[in-house]
Parts: structure tokens; C-alpha cells; sequence
């Protein structure tokens, strides 16, 4: 009924290196216009680099969270989302397997309803003859006369 899917921020979940892509000097602005990158570096989307460290655990609070970059935060994020998404993944999972569970428990009882059923079918039909049996013979004229 409800497949796993991985978490739809995965999609978003775009791991930048610590290098911005283009040549930095102190006297550039990165939020000015480029116009000073022509014939130089083109930018390259950027990628996740094996020695940036990820952020596990909780921000250190002894930084503030002003003091942690974007990121480490969203690194953070993305980390928190995705554990998440496995504990729900997990609930998830439990949830199908008591309703297999539940399934299988409604099944058994009503064969065994349909069994009780039948059960007592029968014995009100012994019973039924039994007394036309009784009848009879308690209506018999005596053999011994």
C-alpha cells in the first residue's frame, strides 16, 4: 500500500564546496556583477568535497547559531530531514506489519466462526433427531404384551 520512497529533499539537498566557484579577492563583492570574470575561471557548479566536514550532531551551542555558516545548517538540515524520513520509513513499516498481523487475526476468526457455526449446526440437528428418536419410542406399544 505505501511504498519507501526516499525523502523528496533529496532534490534540494545540493551539497556546495567550501570554493564559490569564481576567483575571490577582498576587493570584490560577490554580490556585484561578474562582468570581471570574462575570459577568466568559468563557473562550474559546485560539488560536495570528501574533506568537507558534514555536520552530524546538533550546532555547537557554544558557537550560537549565528556563528554557524549556512552551510553547516543546512547540511544539518538535510541530515535531520533524512533521519527523519527513516524513523517515519520505520513507523511506517511497524504499521504494515500489524496490519498483516490484524489481517490474518480477522481471517482465522471468522473460519473459526464459520467452523462454530457449523458446529452448532450439527449438534441441533443430533438433537433434532435424538428427540424424534425418543418420540418414537416412547410412543411404541410395549413388544413384551
Amino acid at each position: 500500500m505505501f511504498g519507501l520512497k526516499k525523502s523528496p529533499l533529496h532534490k534540494f539537498a545540493k551539497h556546495n564546496s567550501v570554493d564559490p566557484g569564481y576567483p575571490h579577492s577582498s576587493s570584490t563583492n560577490p554580490f556585484d556583477s561578474h562582468d570581471d570574470l570574462d575570459g577568466k575561471k568559468a563557473l562550474k557548479p559546485s560539488r560536495r568535497t570528501s574533506s568537507e566536514p558534514m555536520l552530524t550532531t546538533q550546532p555547537n551551542p557554544n558557537r550560537g547559531i549565528e556563528n554557524q555558516s549556512v552551510q553547516e545548517l543546512e547540511n544539518y538540515a538535510v541530515y535531520k530531514a533524512e533521519e527523519n524520513t527513516k524513523m517515519v520509513n520505520n513507523c511506517l513499516k511497524i504499521a504494515e506489519d500489524i496490519r498483516e498481523d490484524a489481517t490474518k487475526t480477522l481471517v482465522t476468526l471468522h473460519q473459526q466462526g464459520q467452523q462454530i457455526t457449523r458446529t452448532h449446526m450439527n449438534a441441533a440437528d443430533i438433537d433434532h433427531d435424538l428427540s424424534r428418536v425418543w418420540l418414537f419410542l416412547v410412543h411404541q406399544p410395549s413388544l413384551s404384551a
